[in-house]
């Protein structure tokens, strides 16, 4: 059985644990013509989604058929949802591989070959075997058919630029995006995702960036401070507590957030104390670049 490192299987479902916004859902559905989000039908548009607890969306083309996906860069390859794989009829292969969730377990992963995929600018998925996961039912109900890697898209020549403040996604020239030298903190190759050192209140931690979670999380054991909570996520549920409010600092710039910590360990594939989630990102520039990444954050 091959194994393959699925860095962020578990994207929380926020609404379980009271963590949404006030604003109800915004259901994400296809007209003939237009987009039911604004300004979405624009390519290179990137939708933080309240429902999602802030989860970045964009628009995908599968099997010639719209869809919406979030950008996980903590996933290392294309993930289909279990029930828009079933509504579509797309062929599943009867080999399993490996992965981790977000707290480090093991996953027997299903697989579906032969899927074709688009985005608008990056372009065609190079990937065409995906893997497939059941998720929280809050994706669901938001019409999000799975999860795809923004990383995945950058090479030797392009890097894939991501300002979270604008909402704007773009390929540029490597020579033309910011460099190791540039402001911001260069976060490290690490099993297919990226480390950037930070720190969380006085603690100094190595954090996944990872733009499919919707809050910052550090893995830590069972003695927690606060009330506990059963947070519902793909491939099932773990136990997480918060830590309160706190300044996260990422390359010198200091974001106040309310970071969680969940009952769990991080996989060999990427040894990690845990999370950069979407609490903090929505405040950054993050640039992939095949070797690493570039977090560069503003108050």
């Amino acid at each position: 059985m091959q194994r393959v490192s699925l860095l962020n299987m578990a994207l929380y479902a926020t609404l379980a644990v009271g963590c949404s916004t006030a604003r109800g859902p915004i259901e994400l559905q296809f007209a003939a013509s237009q987009s039911a989000v604004a300004g979405y039908e624009t390519p290179g548009a990137v939708t933080l989604v309240d429902a999602l607890g802030g989860l970045p969306v964009v628009q995908a083309t599968v099997q010639g058929e719209h869809a919406w996906f979030v950008l996980d860069s903590g996933a290392s390859r294309p993930v289909l949802a279990q029930w828009y794989l079933a509504a579509r009829g797309i062929h599943t292969s009867s080999s399993y591989e490996m992965g981790f969730d977000h707290a480090g377990r093991p996953l027997r992963v299903r697989m579906a070959t032969g899927v074709q995929a688009v985005v608008q600018p990056l372009g065609r998925v190079r990937e065409t075997t995906w893997a497939v996961v059941d998720v929280p039912e809050v994706f669901r109900r938001q019409n999000i058919a799975g999860f795809l890697s923004p990383q995945t898209w950058a090479d030797a020549r392009s890097a894939v630029v991501i300002d979270f403040r604008t909402q704007s996604l773009k390929t540029t020239a490597v020579e033309n995006a910011p460099s190791r030298s540039h402001r911001g903190e260069w976060a490290s190759a690490c099993g297919g995702g990226y480390v950037a050192d930070t720190r969380v209140g006085q603690k100094s931690a190595r954090l996944l960036v990872d733009t499919g979670s919707a809050r910052t999380d550090l893995l830590g054991s069972v003695d927690y401070p606060t009330t506990t909570y059963a947070l519902q996520v793909a491939g099932g549920e773990v136990t997480a507590a918060f830590l309160g409010t706190t300044e996260v600092t990422v390359g010198g710039t200091s974001l106040t957030a309310s970071p969680l910590v969940i009952r769990g360990q991080a996989d060999h594939a990427c040894p990690r104390d845990g999370a950069l989630g979407m609490d903090v990102l929505r405040s950054c520039v993050v640039t992939f670049y095949r070797e690493g990444a570039r977090v560069t954050c503003s108050r």
